[in-house]
């Protein structure tokens, strides 16, 4: 019997998680003989690689890969190699730190299956600590527990609601998203986004599931279990092109993806913080962004961050928004008071 499902896991320093994680999909109610799993390894400098040999020796629908040293980009690369080596019908996405409930699988395929729409996202929970907390959207509960739709035009809020743009609480028909050449971008941020608003733009039919939260996001993450790289110039400027592409291609699509964006800009905003560029570098980068930082929402709330987080970072955008030179001065401000350090403890 082939595998129908491939699960694609981008790792990147995950000794402590990779083992857990792999394991919650080793043990699916669907049987893990229907499962093909892709583990790819992007520069780890733990025990990871072998980790994952290990796991593709014991088990033979398990493949790993080790991508090259000498590789940038973002886990958008990862996927993207992961799909590429894909050969079942139908494809999920997992983080190397989190788990799938014991049903995830077997409930997403037989209503893919059932139906014969492109994409399916479901809800999500939260496990902090030995917590687990589920995520409900409040606005899209009235609509009813299983909501199919034609188009995002028909309620346009989904957009609104981080579980629908993100890729890992979904599962893909892989020819729908061959047919439409849609993949990641392997250097740009905000890549969950991209992907999910070029999905939502193309899609006919697709499937919210609201009474069925099969995905458990780690609120602890580990910040090697994801792959990040040091903020190059290239990468930054690439970063805030990606962030304006998303931005005028939304406007053309009639939806409104304001609260990603925001979120994009400012999750880049954090990263630009901690660069050593000259000033003029700095400035020519801002310049980029200046029509969002023009439109961002001082008083835009996180909701998985702290009140006081929320805060500093609203003061920061503040700034960025009505100078660029009292930005920078921030800016060194950031660095000089090592403010880092505390937003890092208090997220």
């Amino acid at each position: 019997m082939s595998p129908k499902i491939s699960v694609i896991i981008p790792t990147h320093n995950a000794e402590d998680v990779i083992g857990e994680t792999v394991d919650s999909v080793i043990n699916q109610s669907f049987g893990f003989e229907n499962i093909e799993l892709i583990l790819v390894d992007h520069k780890s400098s733990d025990s990871t690689p072998k980790i994952l040999k290990k796991y593709e020796k014991d088990y033979s629908n398990i493949k790993s890969f080790l991508l090259p040293k000498n590789l940038t980009g973002t886990p958008g690369y990862p996927r993207n190699f992961g799909m590429e080596h894909s050969t079942c019908e139908y494809i999920m996405f997992m983080d190397a730190d989190d788990l799938f409930e014991k049903d995830m699988c077997e409930t997403l395929f037989k209503l893919i299956d059932k139906t014969g729409v492109d994409f399916i996202s479901c809800r999500y929970k939260i496990l902090s600590g030995d917590k687990i907390k589920r995520i409900n959207i409040n606005f899209l509960e009235k609509y009813g527990k299983c909501l199919k739709f034609n188009s995002i035009l028909e309620l346009p809020e989904i957009a609104y609601a981080s579980a629908n743009m993100s890729i890992w609480n979904k599962i893909f028909r892989k020819k729908f998203l061959e047919n439409n050449s849609i993949k990641y971008d392997n250097i740009r941020m905000m890549e969950d986004t991209s992907f999910m608003a070029d999905c939502y733009m193309v899609s006919k039919n697709f499937i919210i599931l609201n009474d069925y939260a099969g995905y458990i996001y780690r609120s602890q993450r580990d910040s090697g279990a994801s792959i990040s790289h040091s903020p190059s110039k290239k990468y930054m400027i690439s970063g805030a092109e990606g962030i304006m592409e998303e931005y005028y291609k939304a406007k053309k699509s009639l939806v409104d993806y304001t609260p990603h964006l925001n979120e994009a800009l400012v999750n880049w905003t954090v990263v630009f913080l901690d660069n050593d560029f000259s000033t003029e570098e700095q400035k020519n980068i801002l310049k980029i962004l200046r029509p969002m930082y023009h439109q961002y929402k001082w008083n835009f709330r996180f909701v998985n961050v702290s009140l006081p987080i929320n805060i500093l970072i609203n003061i920061f955008m503040a700034f960025f928004k009505s100078n660029f030179y009292i930005g920078l001065l921030m800016q060194k401000s950031y660095k000089f008071l090592s403010l880092k350090k505390i937003v890092d403890r208090m997220i």
